[in-house]
């Protein structure tokens, strides 16, 4: 905790001395459209929703971006410091530090990058006249102001995070999925420049007029995030179904979707292709929705017919997820989750490098999870005696690579622990 204060008076300290350095230039006579971008930015904050991918996105980041490049680094500074807090946060009662450490390190963010704005001869639209303003020649500074905005925003985020937690710098960066916001602030930086010319022509009615394109856009991000919902709910639907068939695999999917996960992150996926590990595992026992029920609980051992037709169940559940259009890319993995190295495995008896690297992933976790649950013809196996059996068929049966991925992430003193 103490170095978490330290870190923040050290932010602050280099914020104020920013600021103090740059007052003498502040654009007095454009306070009526800078007070309507701070209240724009406030309701921009309070307006904030979380990606699917994760994270928050707030279109206020367009309205910062709009300060900056029309009036300078201080009136971006103010708009950031007040809308950093917004009033759902101090509802919410969230705690002090936070807040306070989201004011500072906003505000530090936008100064910063203000102060490169201009020292890359970014000129503030409230100083040029009609004629240069589309001569400018604001394009450098604009994205290098954005870019530095967004970079400095995520680092000193993933700064306080490994000093709270203890996690390595380097890994909380990674999974800030900085490429996965990359396109939505291109795009929200190049609607404040817009913001910002418009302002320029028509001042602070000019402003007012920002409400229309911001409804616009939030309601397309809005959009995105419904979509994406409806994708998870169908596919946790589709999880439920099958804990309907078989009892006591009850909350397998999600055991396996944990440890495909962990495993994923232990080799380095990231974004997309995580999530598309992670999703793929909560379906890739959907096809037994096709197998009987008596079949799926019967207590002894199965006879070869039986057995056959549970080997058939991979097939089934492509076919199942293949006619999702969206779910069209986590097709192999469903497919080929029990297929062996050593080719013995099914539906195909594909072997080595024929099996999909993600489908191996999910061979891994499933493994370990039917070892340690108990089913109806035996007793579940303790991690030990789990692990011990993954190692000596890890070459043949498993992918040993990422048997010692997922070893070293199930160790208590990991911190990747599933």
């Amino acid at each position: 905790m103490r170095v978490r204060i330290y870190f923040l008076l050290l932010l602050t300290c280099l914020t104020v001395l920013l600021a103090t350095y740059q007052w003498p230039v502040f654009p007095w006579e454009a306070w009526p459209a800078i007070l309507l971008l701070i209240a724009l930015a406030v309701l921009a904050e309070s307006l904030s929703f979380e990606l699917p991918v994760g994270g928050r996105v707030s279109l206020a980041f367009s309205l910062y971006m709009a300060g900056l490049l029309y009036a300078g680094p201080l009136p971006a500074l103010a708009m950031a410091a007040i809308g950093a807090v917004p009033p759902p946060d101090i509802k919410q009662r969230k705690p002090l530090f936070k807040m306070a450490f989201n004011v500072v390190m906003l505000s530090l963010s936008v100064l910063l990058a203000g102060v490169l704005f201009l020292e890359l001869g970014g000129v503030p639209l409230v100083y040029t006249s009609g004629a240069s303003r589309a001569a400018s020649g604001l394009l450098v500074p604009v994205v290098v102001a954005s870019s530095v905005m967004l970079l400095l925003n995520t680092m000193f985020f993933s700064l306080v995070v490994s000093l709270s937690e203890g996690v390595r710098l380097l890994r909380v960066w990674r999974d800030q999925n900085l490429v996965v916001y990359l396109t939505s602030f291109v795009i929200l930086a190049l609607l404040g420049f817009g913001m910002a010319q418009l302002i320029a022509v028509a001042g602070w009615s000019g402003a007012a007029l920002l409400v229309v394109p911001f409804a616009v856009a939030r309601q397309t991000f809005q959009v995105y995030r419904q979509l994406a919902d409806a994708y998870t709910e169908t596919i946790r639907s589709f999880v439920a179904a099958i804990e309907a068939k078989d009892p006591y695999t009850r909350g397998h999917s999600e055991r396996v979707a944990q440890y495909s996960r962990s495993i994923a992150q232990g080799v380095g996926m990231r974004g997309h292709d995580l999530e598309r590990v992670e999703f793929a595992a909560l379906l890739h026992d959907v096809g037994k929705i096709g197998v009987s029920r008596s079949l799926l609980m019967k207590p002894g051992q199965l006879t070869a017919e039986e057995f056959a037709e549970i080997r058939l169940h991979p097939q089934t559940g492509c076919v199942l997820v293949e006619s999702v259009e969206f779910l069209a890319d986590i097709v192999p993995m469903v497919r080929f989750h029990h297929e062996r190295l050593d080719g013995t495995g099914y539906p195909d008896g594909v072997q080595g490098s024929q099996i999909p690297f993600e489908a191996r992933i999910l061979g891994v976790a499933d493994a370990y999870d039917a070892m340690t649950s108990d089913r109806p013809y035996r007793r579940a196996l303790s991690h030990e005696e789990a692990v011990e059996e993954m190692l000596r068929v890890a070459g043949t049966q498993l992918d040993p690579q990422l048997v010692a991925v997922f070893v070293d992430v199930m160790n208590p003193s990991s911190e990747c622990v599933a």
